[in-house]
C-alpha cells in the first residue's frame, strides 16, 4: 500500500466508523442508565497497522477492538457476600414485627397480660362476694375472654408459621427457576463469544441472576475456560459444566406440635445446608422461633389449666351440696394453648363456679356428702393468690414474671433483628455505591464521551470530504 488518496479516503472511513460506534456505546450506556444490572460498557479502539515506505512508516487510520463491559469480579464478590446475611436478617426483622404485632404487647384490650389481670381481677371481687350472681357472670366473661385471647395467639402462631411454610417454598422454587435462567445463559453466552461475538448484555443478566440468588442463600460459582459458570448452594450443586444438574425441593414435617421445614435436593436428598440468606431467615423463623415461642404459650397456658383446676377440684358451687363426680369440677379444660377453654359445668351455670372448700362428711347410710359453709371463700382467695405465687422457674417467677419475660426476649430479638439489618444494609450499600461506580452509567461522563465523538464524527466527514475535492481536482486537470 502505498500512499495516495485511496488510502487517505479509507482513513476516513475507519475514523468514521470508530467514531460512529462510539457514538452508538455511549447512546446505548445512556439509554440503559436505570436499567438493573446493566454494566457500563467502553469501546475500545486500536491503531490499524501502518505500512512501510522509503520515506518512513506511515499510519492507516483506527481499528474497533472490542466493546468491553465495565465490571470487577472482587467488588461484585463482596456485594454478593455482603447481601446473603442482609437477605436473612431482613426476613427475621419482618417476621419478630409479626410476632410483636401478634402478642400486641403492651396492649390496654386485646394483650394476654391484661386479659390474665382482669381475669384475676374478677377472682378477687368474686372472693370478696361470693354468693353474687353478677360477679360470678363477669368471671365467667373474663375467663371466657382470656381463653379465647389465649387459643387466638396459638392459632395466629399457627399461620404465621403456615405464611413461612409457603415463603420457604416459593424461594425454593426462585433457586430452582435462577439456576434454571443461569444455565439457559451459559449456552447463550458460551456459543456468542465461541465465535467472537460480544455477550456482554447476558454476562449482565447472569451477574444479575447470581445478585438475586445470593439474596436467598449463600451461593458459591465459578467461570470456567468455557465461559460458563458452575453453581451449588448448600452443599447441593445446581449447575455443573454450564447444565442444570440438579435442583431443590421443600417438605414439611412434624415435630408432634409443630409443622417444619426441610429443604433437600430433589434428586439426591442430601440436606440443604446454609448459614444465611432469606431462606436461612425463613427456615430459622419457621423451625426454631415460632416453635420456641408456641412452647412458652403452652407452657403459660398448660400451667394456668392445672394451678386452677387443681384448686377448684377442692371446692364446691353456689348451692354447697352435691354429688361428687370425678373431675367434674374443673374450671378449665383442655391441655395447651390450643385447646384451652372453660368446662362444661363452668358454661352451663355460673353457679358451678366453686368459692368454698369442699367438707366431706358421711350420713347415716354410708354415703359421702359433698358440702360446703356458706360465704366461705376459701378457694377463691387460693385461687386468686395464683397470681403472686411462684410457680414457673422452679419457683421463681410468678404468672406475670413469666410472661413479661417472654415479651421482653421477643422485644430484644426483635430490636437485635432490625439493628443487624439496619447495619448490614449499610454495609451493602457502600458496597453497591463502590460498584455502581465502577460498572455503573455517570450521565456526565457519557454526554462527555457524546461530544467527543460526534466531534471526532465531524472530523472524520471532513477527511472524506477534503479527499472528495482532491479527487475532483484531480479530474478537472
Amino acid at each position: 500500500m502505498g500512499i495516495g488518496l485511496g488510502s487517505i479516503f479509507d482513513i476516513g472511513r475507519k475514523a468514521l466508523k470508530a467514531n460512529l460506534a462510539g457514538l452508538n456505546v455511549a447512546g446505548n450506556n445512556i439509554a440503559n442508565v436505570n436499567t438493573e444490572g446493566y454494566s457500563r460498557e467502553v469501546l475500545t479502539l486500536k491503531p490499524s497497522i501502518p505500512f512501510k515506505t522509503p520515506h518512513g512508516i506511515f499510519g492507516t487510520g483506527v481499528d474497533i477492538e472490542s466493546v468491553r463491559r465495565v465490571r470487577d469480579d472482587i467488588v461484585d464478590m463482596q456485594v454478593r457476600t455482603h447481601n446473603t446475611p442482609l437477605g436473612e436478617f431482613e426476613e427475621k426483622e419482618k417476621i419478630y414485627k409479626q410476632l410483636e404485632n401478634i402478642f400486641n404487647e403492651p396492649s390496654a384490650e386485646y394483650g394476654i397480660r391484661e386479659q390474665f389481670e382482669r381475669f384475676f381481677d374478677a377472682f378477687h371481687e368474686f372472693a370478696n362476694d361470693p354468693e353474687s350472681g353478677s360477679i360470678r357472670t363477669v368471671l365467667r366473661q373474663q375467663a371466657q375472654v382470656l381463653t379465647e385471647t389465649i387459643k387466638r395467639i396459638d392459632q395466629q402462631l399457627v399461620a404465621l408459621s403456615d405464611d413461612i411454610g409457603f415463603e420457604v417454598s416459593q424461594k425454593v422454587d426462585e433457586i430452582n427457576n435462577i439456576a434454571k435462567r443461569i444455565a439457559e445463559l451459559n449456552v447463550k453466552i458460551a456459543s456468542s463469544e465461541n465465535i467472537g461475538s460480544s455477550a456482554n448484555q447476558l454476562r449482565d443478566q447472569r451477574d444479575l441472576e447470581l445478585d438475586r440468588l445470593s439474596e436467598i442463600t449463600n451461593v458459591y460459582y465459578k467461570e470456567t475456560s468455557r465461559r460458563v459458570i458452575n453453581v451449588s448452594v448448600g452443599g447441593n450443586s445446581l449447575v455443573c459444566n454450564g447444565e442444570m444438574v440438579s435442583s431443590l425441593k421443600c417438605i414439611d414435617i412434624s415435630d408432634g406440635v409443630n409443622l417444619l421445614s426441610k429443604v433437600t435436593g430433589a434428586e439426591s436428598g442430601l440436606e440443604f445446608v446454609t448459614n444465611s440468606g432469606r431462606l436461612k431467615g425463613l427456615l430459622d423463623c419457621r423451625n426454631e422461633i415460632i416453635p420456641e415461642y408456641r412452647e412458652r404459650l403452652n407452657l403459660f397456658a398448660k400451667t394456668l389449666i392445672s394451678q386452677v383446676n387443681n384448686l377448684h377440684r377442692n371446692g364446691v358451687g353456689l348451692k354447697g351440696s352435691q354429688v361428687e363426680v370425678p373431675h367434674d369440677n374443673d374450671f378449665f379444660t383442655g391441655t395447651d394453648a390450643s385447646n384451652i377453654g372453660l368446662s362444661d359445668a363452668i358454661k352451663l351455670s355460673v353457679n358451678n363456679i366453686a368459692a368454698a372448700e369442699r367438707i366431706e362428711t358421711v350420713d347415716e347410710s354410708g354415703q359421702t356428702v359433698i358440702s360446703g359453709t356458706p360465704g366461705d371463700n376459701k378457694i377463691a382467695l387460693q385461687i386468686a393468690n395464683l397470681r403472686g405465687t411462684l410457680i414457673f422457674e422452679s419457683n421463681t417467677e410468678t404468672f406475670d414474671d413469666y410472661f413479661s419475660k417472654t415479651i421482653g426476649a421477643l422485644g430484644v430479638e426483635a430490636r437485635d433483628a432490625k439493628d443487624n439489618a439496619a447495619r448490614q444494609k449499610m454495609i451493602v450499600t457502600q458496597f453497591k455505591n463502590l460498584r455502581d461506580s465502577t460498572s455503573g452509567v455517570s450521565l456526565d461522563e457519557e454526554l462527555t464521551y457524546l461530544i467527543r465523538y460526534q466531534r471526532g464524527y465531524q472530523a472524520a466527514a471532513r477527511i472524506i470530504s477534503t479527499v472528495d475535492e482532491m479527487f475532483l481536482t484531480l479530474i478537472n486537470m
